[in-house]
């Protein structure tokens, strides 16, 4: 990969000269509830999808919460008076996240979580179907593990999208290990390239019963991300609870943003379909990463060389120690590496030098100053930009 280092100059200053016309929406994609093996307190008052976003409303910092539910009936683990999902289930769950959501204030996202743990599972939204395997017990029947006719599915529909979660090393075997010299591996990549959007950088603490903010976690799939954008996949990237009690968005501060016109279901909806979107630790931080006035999840061409910006904004004053900026070639094959790194900064400009007709994609990993009350240090991982300096 060309040395792209030289020339660079930074700029350093305290008011923005970008302008970037969005607002941030602080949230979670991941969450069940007891329509498939979510509420394992087992409390009456929590039975339905409704009752859990008005619980989800009562949390901090938390402007709009995604159920996501096993998109089949055998996901509850043994419970005798389980409510399983069923095409009707997962309707009525479209329906009570649409009378949950207060435009400007909370937005309810209603999904499914298809596939199973041994193979992965993927977040599947913008879609009134329940996709399944089971007979009787579906509108769009796809079989188990057939990634393929699943990413096809959603690319008949322009709202739908999937989102990886939780990939572990074990899953997605067809999306991480294709040779993708073979022309149906890269026929492969271009339909399930349409069709993600993005996967979790982290998970959790899924089936612990955490009701304080206090879960944090190292662990981290960045190199299953590294790998995907080497692959050449267009993924941005989050952050997910997968709560399976009830403990919407106070289990952890950490957070999926959002970065929206504004707080409705279209709007949402539209900015994770655009990968407007970055992960965080830090249930405030705003974050500003553009190119070229391109913000973070774009795909751009253009005739001039790339001049990358970053700003970061905490209402909390939590000060910045790292920044690491991250650039690759996409579909090279070769993983990111780090093309930058400022210290006890929250801002840069510089413009980067790169070769001509190629797409390459530059993405941030932001850290935090460790507060005395915090065991780990707070991190934030910015959605690529892809960016090709054309003739």
């Amino acid at each position: 990969m060309k040395n792209i280092l030289l020339p660079i100059l930074i700029i350093l200053f305290s008011q923005s000269i970008y302008s970037q016309d969005y607002n941030y929406y602080f949230g979670n994609l991941h969450s069940h509830s007891d329509y498939s093996d979510g509420n394992q307190e087992r409390l009456s008052a929590y039975d339905t999808p409704a009752e859990s976003y008005e619980a989800a409303k009562e949390a901090l910092n938390l402007d709009f919460l995604g159920i996501s539910g096993h998109n089949h009936s055998k996901a509850r683990g043994g419970y005798k008076d389980s409510i399983t999902m069923t095409v009707d289930r997962f309707k009525q769950g479209l329906d009570d996240a649409k009378h949950a959501t207060v435009d400007g204030e909370f937005v309810a996202l209603y999904g499914l979580e298809w596939g199973l743990y041994s193979t992965g599972h993927i977040l599947v939204y913008g879609t009134d179907k329940l996709i399944n395997w089971e007979e009787d017990n579906n509108d769009i029947k796809i079989e188990k593990n057939d990634h393929f006719g699943l990413f096809k599915a959603i690319n008949m529909n322009s709202d739908c999208f999937a989102y990886l979660a939780h990939p572990k090393k074990s899953h997605f075997s067809d999306i991480f290990n294709m040779d993708y010299s073979q022309s149906h591996a890269i026929n492969f990549r271009k339909i399930a390239d349409q069709a993600i959007i993005g996967m979790a950088i982290r998970n959790g603490p899924s089936h612990e019963a955490i009701y304080d903010y206090s879960y944090e976690t190292e662990s981290t799939y960045q190199a299953r991300y590294k790998n995907l954008l080497s692959d050449g996949y267009h993924v941005g990237v989050g952050i997910d609870h997968d709560n399976h009690y009830t403990n919407f968005g106070r289990a952890s501060k950490s957070r999926l943003v959002i970065l929206a016109k504004d707080l409705t279901q279209k709007s949402i909806l539209e900015a994770l379909r655009s990968r407007r979107f970055y992960a965080s630790d830090d249930w405030n931080a705003e974050v500003k990463f553009e190119i070229n006035f391109n913000t973070m999840g774009s795909i751009v061409s253009s005739a001039a060389q790339p001049k990358l910006f970053l700003e970061v904004n905490d209402e909390h004053g939590d000060e910045v120690s790292e920044i690491k900026v991250y650039y690759g070639i996409s579909g090279s094959g070769d993983n990111p590496t780090v093309l930058k790194k400022f210290e006890d900064i929250d801002n840069f400009l510089f413009e980067a030098d790169i070769e001509k007709n190629k797409e390459y994609y530059f993405y941030v990993e932001i850290i935090q100053k460790k507060e005395k009350s915090d065991k780990l240090e707070d991190h934030i991982w910015t959605s690529p930009i892809w960016y090709t300096w054309k003739e």
